[in-house]
C-alpha cells in the first residue's frame, strides 16, 4: 500500500486600490508565517495584482505584508487565515490606502496655543479678583 501524500492548499491574494478596487496593484511583498511564527512562504503580487503560494500544508497562518506597493501605505494588521481541506484555495483581497491619506493629528501642536490662551486668560482673572480685594 502507498501512502497517500498530505493534503495541503493555497494562499492567493489580490492587491487592490481601496478607492479603486479595479486598480490592481503591483509589487506588494507578503510574508507568511506558520503557527509559529515560522516564515513559511514570501509573496509579491505581478502586474495584474495577483499572487499565489506555493502548495501549503493544511492550518492556520498569518499574513503580514511587509512591502506596500509604490505610493501606498503598509497594512497596520496582519490577516489570520486558515487553509482547511475542504477549500483548498483561500482567496483574499487586499485593499491598500495611498500614502498621500493623511490621519488628523489629534493633541498635536494645533491645541498648544489653545492652552496658552486659556492659561493666559485664568492667570489675568486671578491677577483681577486679587487686585480688586487688596
Amino acid at each position: 500500500n502507498k501512502k497517500l501524500p498530505d493534503p495541503t492548499g493555497q494562499i492567493e491574494i489580490e492587491k487592490v486600490d481601496d478607492k479603486d478596487i479595479n486598480l490592481k496593484l503591483k509589487g506588494a511583498v507578503f510574508q507568511v508565517l506558520d503557527k509559529e511564527g515560522k516564515e513559511v512562504s514570501r509573496l509579491t503580487t505581478d502586474e495584474k495584482g495577483k499572487v499565489i503560494s506555493d502548495q501549503l500544508a493544511l492550518g492556520k497562518y498569518t499574513i503580514q505584508e511587509i512591502k506596500a506597493p509604490n505610493g501606498y501605505m503598509l497594512l497596520r494588521d496582519p490577516i489570520e487565515i486558515e487553509i482547511i481541506e475542504a477549500v483548498r484555495t483561500q482567496k483574499l483581497t487586499v485593499k491598500n490606502v495611498k500614502k498621500n491619506w493623511v490621519i488628523p493629528n489629534t493633541g498635536g501642536s494645533g491645541t498648544t496655543s489653545f492652552y496658552v490662551i486659556g492659561f493666559m486668560l485664568m492667570f489675568g482673572v486671578l491677577c483681577l479678583c486679587k487686585k480688586n480685594r487688596i
